[in-house]
C-alpha cells in the first residue's frame, strides 16, 4: 500500500531519469545509455534527461546532471 502512495506522490524532477524520486549517479548512467542508443527512454525519462530543454538529450543534459548532483557551490574548472 505505501508503495502504492507513493507512487501517487511522485513528482518528476529534470535529472531524475530512472524515476527514483533521487537524482544520483544512476540518472548519469541511465542518460547515456539513452545517449548511446542501448535504451529507449519513456516520455517521462526523455523529458527528465532533456535538463537544457532542447528537444535532445546529450552530453550537455549529463554535464547538467552532474552539476545537480555535486551542487552549486561546485566550481566548473
Amino acid at each position: 500500500m505505501d508503495n502504492i502512495i507513493a507512487w501517487f506522490r511522485y513528482e518528476p524532477h529534470k535529472g531524475d531519469v530512472n524515476e527514483d524520486g533521487n537524482v544520483d549517479i544512476l540518472d548519469v548512467v541511465e542518460a547515456v545509455n539513452i545517449i548511446l542508443g542501448l535504451v529507449e527512454p519513456t516520455t517521462a525519462q526523455f523529458w527528465a534527461a532533456d535538463v537544457t530543454q532542447d528537444g535532445s538529450i546529450d552530453i550537455l543534459d549529463v554535464v547538467n546532471i552532474v552539476n545537480v548532483i555535486l551542487g552549486p557551490t561546485v566550481p566548473i574548472r
